[in-house]
């Protein structure tokens, strides 16, 4: 992998323990720890509308009324959160140039994000990201991200490819400002491998990062309650119960989706002799096709640790190649497989056979994954659906073959 610099302004700071408080009181009015929060949905969604929909589905009229009522709510809710922090332009204008020592800001872009508002920044010292957030999960997801960034940047072989955490003027890598929660990191270089051609060194660029990235994260505990939030992203918790299947799926993917939940069950409640790749640990959990950039044809950068979850190194290589599958340019699948993991092979002892098959049944879950995600997302918030299902048709053909 090819390293590309970051910007290097005040990368230091102290342990993440603390936000910086510029407004010392946050609202009285912030959701509590009580809401459970699936993608990015906030607390939109409460479960007693989840009940609701549910409910009434076999009335067309009256899913009708209750999807307004829900549009409603969110469209209240969004509108609420935009006053809340004021004009998301200005208000992130404010906070950098205020909290942050990287000089004035003169462009702001915000790019597609399913948890926070995330802008490219451009300041009078350079290019960095900003991501701000409103709610108790959105806090408690850039902690998980800040901590899970820092991590890996303490190897030098990754150090140059993950975002630094930018430490703002009280040193603290969090700026708290009322309720909203502001992290800053350095911009990283590179075109996201979904717009570049797969190639097979590319393939071996990917599995060496997934790999030195489990590596980095071996023995490695966040000081933060993982289990707080219900984790929509989690191989580990994926079970059909959590999701309207008839609803969201065809009737040919509805019968594959019984043989997909059962298998990663399987996989998750089999006992088996711990091996590397099933013991537990944290890992990355979300190498999909925007998240890991390239430069000249090889790795630059690895974004977005909002996934980052505790699971399996089977988990991560699963999700790994399972996304590698859905670009619209990919290898042949066999070809693909086999360029990963003879690629692993070279670090590390190789799966046994048992695990092989669970790897396939991991990737397939991770599939319908996509498919369920994001097709509720773009129901439930229509603005967002062209991001939510940009690997749908992909991993629906997945499914198929």
């Amino acid at each position: 992998m090819r390293k590309t610099l970051a910007i290097g302004t005040r990368i230091g700071g102290p342990p993440l323990g603390a936000v910086s408080t510029a407004a010392t009181n946050p609202s009285p009015n912030q959701p509590g720890p009580e809401v459970q929060r699936r993608g990015h949905q906030d607390a939109l969604f409460p479960p007693r509308f989840d009940h609701v929909r549910v409910s009434t589905r076999s009335s067309d009229l009256i899913e009708s009324i209750i999807l307004f009522a829900l549009q409603s709510v969110d469209m209240h809710q969004e509108e609420e959160k935009t006053n809340r922090m004021g004009d998301s332009e200005n208000y992130l204008r404010h906070v950098i140039e205020k909290e942050y020592g990287v000089g004035s800001v003169t462009s702001l872009r915000a790019v597609p994000s399913e948890a926070d508002l995330t802008a490219i920044v451009e300041t009078s010292s350079g290019t960095v990201v900003a991501k701000t957030t409103t709610d108790d999960f959105g806090r408690w997801s850039l902690t998980l991200q800040a901590k899970a960034q820092l991590r890996l940047r303490e190897e030098p072989l990754l150090s140059d490819l993950v975002p630094a955490v930018i430490a703002n003027d009280a040193g603290e890598h969090l700026t708290r400002d009322g309720d909203a929660t502001t992290m800053l990191m350095t911009f990283q270089h590179g075109a996201s491998i979904s717009d570049v051609e797969l190639t097979k060194a590319l393939v071996q660029d990917v599995a060496y990062l997934q790999y030195q990235c489990a590596q980095q994260y071996a023995g490695f505990t966040p000081d933060i309650d993982m289990r707080a939030y219900a984790r929509p992203w989690d191989l580990g918790s994926f079970r059909a119960h959590n999701y309207d299947l008839e609803r969201y799926l065809e009737p040919d993917e509805l019968k594959l989706a019984d043989e997909i939940f059962a298998g990663v069950a399987s996989v998750h409640e089999r006992r088996r002799p711990v091996s590397p790749y099933a013991a537990s640990q944290f890992i990355f959990g979300d190498f999909n096709l925007s998240n890991v950039l390239c430069t000249d044809g090889s790795v630059s950068g690895l974004i977005d640790f909002g996934d980052a979850v505790v699971g399996t190194l089977l988990d991560d290589i699963a999700i790994a190649l399972c996304y590698l599958q859905l670009h619209d340019r990919a290898l042949e699948r066999g070809t693909l497989f086999d360029v990963y993991m003879t690629e692993l092979a070279k670090y590390q002892d190789p799966p046994s056979s048992t695990e092989l098959v669970d790897l396939g049944h991991l990737v397939r879950g991770r599939a319908l994954m996509v498919l369920l995600n994001g097709r509720e997302v773009a129901r439930t918030e229509p603005a967002r659906s062209a991001y939510a299902l940009r690997y749908d048709s992909a991993a629906a053909a997945l499914l198929a073959n």
